[in-house]
């Protein structure tokens, strides 16, 4: 919420998702929204929590794989169960990888602290062309080098 409240005023996010700003760019916070689910030996998952209006959101979104959009798949469903299907986290693998919807994130220590940031970028062969652009604009001006994140 609060620690991404000034790259969502930019706008950025919103670009060719067909989606508008609110009043000065600002997305709002919504407290008590957010799920977090421990697992063994460090690893996590947590983030927003989906509603149904988000998740339809997600499906028309062209920036979002169809691979994003496992989820809604009944073997998947039965998996995760109720409240596993609503996570809209990202999984965290300890100590040091971390996967968002198109890209991972590889952090490696180099020395007393210092730490180097591998990200590994994917494109959906299945999108369209205009989804594909979509994902590359958000991978590259989310945690790309021209990252707000």
């Amino acid at each position: 919420g609060l620690t991404h409240q000034s790259s969502f005023m930019t706008g950025y996010n919103q670009v060719g998702r067909g989606q508008t700003r609110t009043q000065g760019g600002v997305r709002a916070f919504t407290p008590g929204e957010y799920l977090v689910f421990p697992g063994e030996y460090g690893h996590v998952i947590g983030g927003p929590k989906h509603s149904d209006e988000r998740i339809e959101a997600l499906k028309a979104d062209p920036a979002q794989p169809t691979t994003a959009r496992w989820a809604e798949r009944p073997e998947a469903k039965e998996a995760l169960g109720p409240v596993g299907v609503r996570i809209g986290g990202h999984p965290h693998i300890y100590p040091n990888m971390w996967f968002s919807s198109t890209q991972i994130s590889l952090r490696l220590p180099k020395g007393v602290g210092q730490t180097e940031i591998w990200w590994f970028s994917f494109v959906d062969k299945s999108q369209t062309a205009e989804g594909q652009r979509a994902q590359r604009f958000r991978a590259g001006h989310t945690f790309g080098p021209a990252g707000m994140l």
